[in-house]
């Protein structure tokens, strides 16, 4: 719902979302990126946020997002989705 060429949905309206379903569900989530990493990178840190300490997946990370995602994961008890390579400069930085 957050893609700027689809429904184009606020940080806030996604947190609102991750936080309905978490107190749904009562388990982690998988929290994915719309693939815009502009957009991406506002709305996953709100995301992050709202479900600290949740333990949630966040993916998927780019060259492009993976210094706002590792930091914000590290900061808030989250995993990431990583393929192998971004993977491995991920956790030089953890």
């Amino acid at each position: 719902g957050c893609d700027p060429d689809g429904e184009n949905k606020s940080p806030d309206e996604a947190a609102v979302a991750v936080k309905s379903v978490l107190e749904a569900v009562g388990v982690p989530l998988i929290v994915w990126g719309c693939g815009d990493n502009d957009k991406d990178n506002e709305v996953l840190p709100q995301c992050s946020e709202i479900s600290a300490g949740e333990r949630s997946l966040f993916g998927s990370i780019t060259e492009d997002n993976y210094k706002t995602l590792v930091a914000l994961c590290k900061a808030d008890g989250h995993k990431l989705i990583a393929d192998f390579v971004l993977g491995r400069q991920g956790n030089k930085l953890v």
